[in-house]
């Protein structure tokens, strides 16, 4: 049986807010592989630059258009963008809130300066986590093992004892390797599930 954990760590996109970017990106382009859009998109230069605040939104932009062949001008591309993550699914404060009764609660997320900027509902789960780890202020974007490693300093637990829920599956491996107790949910309703199964809730 597992010992409750002492923190529980959450991505946002795909767990606690719902994201369209692999959809805009298909009705932009007309790909219809899913799968094969997302994962260019995790693999892209680009965006590792621009979630690991290494680059300006304009710049990630042009780049972004140029290497992938978006049919949009930099400023077109950037006001959708501001779209792809939508709003917390429905239980996502709820969940955080109860699970704070039992752990200490926190997000990791990739991210970046325009979704917190435009996105109220980012920036509310987060201020209602006790830990923020976002890729853009870290400099280290998932599944990297730095930003799983400033995670673990930060929160001074032992890696088994923290949770950690994500919806992408490189991102649970790499969380895995260093020993934290990670696993892959997509929305609320699997996270709670986990926890539950946990011992948490």
């Amino acid at each position: 049986m597992r010992r409750r954990p002492r923190a529980v760590l959450f991505d946002l996109g795909g767990v606690l807010i719902e994201t369209v970017g692999t959809a805009e990106i298909a009705r932009v382009t007309g790909e219809c592989d899913g799968a094969l859009i997302w994962k260019r998109w995790l693999e892209s230069p680009w965006v590792r630059r621009f979630e690991s605040g290494a680059c300006s939104p304009e710049a990630f932009a042009a780049g972004f258009i140029t290497n992938h062949g978006f049919p949009l001008t930099s400023a077109a591309f950037l006001a959708s963008f501001r779209g792809w993550v939508t709003n917390a699914f429905p239980g996502a404060f709820d969940l955080v809130r109860d699970v704070a009764s039992y752990a200490e609660t926190g997000c990791l997320s990739n991210t970046n300066v325009v979704h917190w900027t435009h996105n109220a509902d980012i920036r509310a789960l987060i201020g209602s986590c006790q830990h923020r780890f976002l890729s853009y202020e870290i400099g280290h974007v998932k599944p990297d093992t730095a930003i799983f490693e400033h995670a673990i300093a930060s929160l001074g637990c032992a890696p088994e004892e923290i949770v950690f829920l994500d919806d992408n599956e490189p991102n649970v491996v790499a969380a895995k390797r260093l020993g934290i107790d990670a696993t892959q949910v997509k929305g609320v309703a699997a996270a709670r599930a986990a926890l539950a199964n946990r011992g948490v809730l």
